[in-house]
């Protein structure tokens, strides 16, 4: 005991029982929650870019139209490079990973961006293993936008819940809905 106790400083051990009885101690290594400084700097940048982009008024002026999402704000989005943000460097992505995605969309959450952020980051992740490159591609340079369907369904099921699309191959477990470029959708992953 008198061994670990020496060491606990050393490892960034801390004591979470009572400090009496020394028998009665649990150590487990301490955990840091809080944001790197690129990550805080990512936050801020995203924060800006939302509150020029997002606003009350930007919000509002978007439930009024008829459009799917606010195209200003996601062609911002996509300039920034947030599309790929989680995608790995040798896919065409940035390389940095899910936390600084989940920075980015707890903004587009704070600010009640009308953007399909979320299901674009779940799609990228289906699209991962690479033999879909041509779609992962749109869905990063913004040109395609798309939806993440987990379930055990064929076809006229998926045309049932989205009937503005059309799945060449949809698979037991999952499909994606793609749109953009002149096409109403792909599906397959």
């Amino acid at each position: 005991m008198a061994v670990r106790s020496a060491a606990s400083p050393l490892l960034g051990l801390r004591s979470t029982g009572p400090t009496r009885a020394a028998a009665s101690r649990s150590y487990y290594p301490a955990m840091d929650f809080d944001l790197s400084g690129d990550q805080a700097a990512l936050q801020g940048e995203a924060r800006r870019l939302l509150d020029r982009y997002s606003g009350p008024e930007q919000v509002r002026a978007y439930l009024a139209s008829d459009a799917p999402f606010d195209a200003d704000l996601w062609a911002a989005m996509v300039e920034q490079g947030w599309t790929a943000v989680a995608v790995a460097e040798d896919r065409g992505g940035l390389g940095l990973g899910w936390v600084e995605a989940a920075v980015l969309l707890e903004e587009v959450g704070r600010h009640t961006s009308p953007v399909p952020y979320a299901p674009q980051l779940l799609a990228l992740d289906a699209l991962a293993d690479g033999r879909h490159g041509d779609l992962a591609s749109a869905l990063i340079d913004g040109s395609a936008t798309a939806a993440v369907a987990w379930g055990v369904f064929g076809k006229e099921a998926l045309l049932a819940v989205a009937p503005d699309y059309w799945l060449e191959e949809p698979r037991e477990l999952l499909a994606l809905c793609l749109r953009g470029e002149g096409r109403r959708a792909t599906g397959g992953a």
